[in-house]
């Protein structure tokens, strides 16, 4: 596979959408500007994988978790595309089969911290998420101790944070939901068949 050229001026989003496909990198659209990462660890993996499986289990039929889709928070330029490890969203915009979200159809952002991320999922995304009108967003930092932070959008248009919780996570909305920070990580126990 060739590289393909690096663009120098702020992006539109028909233009991120003309992209060659790179499955080497994970890339996002951050104010029209390309910016890229590596694509997620084994553990960062893991604990997406879990979070994505707890919150399924938990949520009315109505909605469904998804991981790894683009998503756009701002179609206008310039234009924020970003790649959220888990969204959750109704079962209707699940079945249209979108090559992405748009912000106003995603619930819920869940975004798992990584050295390389921090700033960005702690700073620069819960603004962006908040002015693309996401009701809800949890960051899951896996350094000990493993805690999350969750963020509801208030009548503001912004965001009112929690204080980190660690050991059992639980909020009442958008609907009881809770995560058990002990378990993300641990090893899974293997089955004994018999």
């Amino acid at each position: 596979m060739t590289r393909m050229g690096w663009p120098y001026d702020l992006m539109t989003l028909a233009e991120f959408e003309e992209l060659p496909e790179d499955t080497t990198r994970q890339y996002e659209l951050q104010d029209g500007v390309l910016v890229t990462s590596p694509l997620p660890g084994p553990l960062h993996q893991k604990a997406r994988f879990r979070v994505t499986n707890a919150l399924s289990s938990q949520l009315p039929s109505v909605w469904r978790v998804v991981h790894g889709v683009e998503t756009v928070t701002r179609p206008d330029f310039p234009a924020c595309v970003r790649v959220p490890d888990v969204v959750v969203v109704p079962d209707h915009v699940f079945d249209e089969r979108l090559a992405r979200f748009s912000a106003t159809q995603v619930l819920m952002v869940v975004e798992i911290v990584s050295a390389g991320s921090r700033t960005t999922d702690t700073v620069v995304k819960p603004v962006e998420y908040a002015e693309a009108g996401v009701p809800y967003y949890w960051t899951v930092h896996l350094a000990e101790p493993m805690s999350v932070t969750a963020y509801r959008l208030g009548d503001n248009g912004q965001y009112e944070k929690d204080p980190p919780a660690t050991g059992v996570f639980a909020v009442p909305d958008p609907f009881p939901l809770s995560l058990d920070l002990t378990e993300l990580m641990s090893p899974r126990k293997r089955r004994v068949d018999q």
